[in-house]
């Protein structure tokens, strides 16, 4: 019976002591994650100074201390330290370097500095290390071609074709890349491919004012000025619905194609025949839908 108490306390206070020892090896990590919610919480209800110290004492427990210095980055954006967001999402890229969100929110930051080369750069590196998602994809092609509307160096726009035709390799149906495509190549005056592209993204959106005002114009320069007509027609119509202002500037553009309808009918490739197909097909079920 002696023995069995002997064994039965051995027993005890090896439980115990496992115990501790569990809980002084975790508690670290309870508390930071319990600060760390607690940061959540402070940010959602806007208190962003108290989100950030909490954030703070999350770093000397919480696992992810990755995430921790993405937190403290938007809370320091929030109360406007820009630096110091900077220096935290640095941080949180020593943690894990392909850390995504990161690069992107740096991104963000260079570009509102004027570092814009810097932070084409960094949406490179994350569309590389996450090159199905698209959206990153979209956003460096639009600070690509944004870059190269102010730059002097004419190269800023063969870097942004060829970065935007690799993406729409990859992601044939980013219609969002396609538009950012064929106005990269409008500036360089490709304009056989900027209407084929637009004669693509028409059927589409048949209702969108803007992709049928830049196809009116693309078949206008082509010599389709029937065509163009139509189309411009079209845009004007779903513009003072959108975008009145620019309804009355269509209109009259609209009138100088249909002065020139007249004119000897184009030679209008097999292809563009086709997606204008399309996109009658399209508008006629666009017709049906709104009666």
């Amino acid at each position: 019976m002696f023995i069995l108490r002997v064994l039965l306390l051995i027993v005890v206070f090896t439980c115990f002591g496992v115990a501790l020892m569990y809980f002084t090896d975790f508690r670290p990590v309870v508390e930071g994650t319990f600060a760390y919610l607690q940061g959540n919480a402070a940010f959602k209800d806007e208190e962003y100074e108290q989100a950030g110290q909490f954030y703070a004492t999350a770093l000397e427990g919480y696992p992810n201390k990755g995430e921790v210095y993405l937190r403290i980055a938007d809370t320091q954006l929030k109360q406007g330290h820009q630096r110091a967001a900077v220096q935290s999402l640095q941080n949180a890229l020593r943690e894990k370097p392909d850390n995504v969100q990161a690069l992107c929110k740096l991104a963000e930051i260079e570009w509102e500095r004027g570092h814009q080369r810097v932070a084409i750069g960094l949406y490179r590196e994350a569309y590389e290390l996450a090159p199905k998602n698209s959206s990153i994809a979209d956003r460096a092609g639009q600070l690509y071609v944004a870059l190269a509307k102010t730059s002097e160096d004419p190269s800023d726009y063969d870097k942004a074709t060829v970065f935007l035709r690799q993406v729409v390799q990859q992601h044939p149906q980013d219609d969002n890349a396609k538009y950012l495509l064929a106005e990269a190549l409008y500036a360089q005056q490709e304009y056989d491919e900027v209407l084929s592209i637009y004669c693509d993204l028409a059927p589409r959106h048949a209702d969108n004012a803007e992709t049928l005002y830049s196809l009116g114009v693309m078949l206008a320069r082509n010599g389709a000025y029937k065509e163009a007509y139509a189309m411009m027609a079209k845009a004007v119509e779903y513009a003072e619905l959108e975008h009145p202002e620019l309804a009355d500037k269509w209109a009259r553009q609209a009138m100088r194609y249909k002065r020139g309808e007249d004119a000897p009918d184009s030679n209008l490739p097999e292809n563009i025949k086709h997606c204008l197909s399309l996109y009658q097909d399209a508008e006629k079920k666009i017709a049906e839908n709104e009666k």
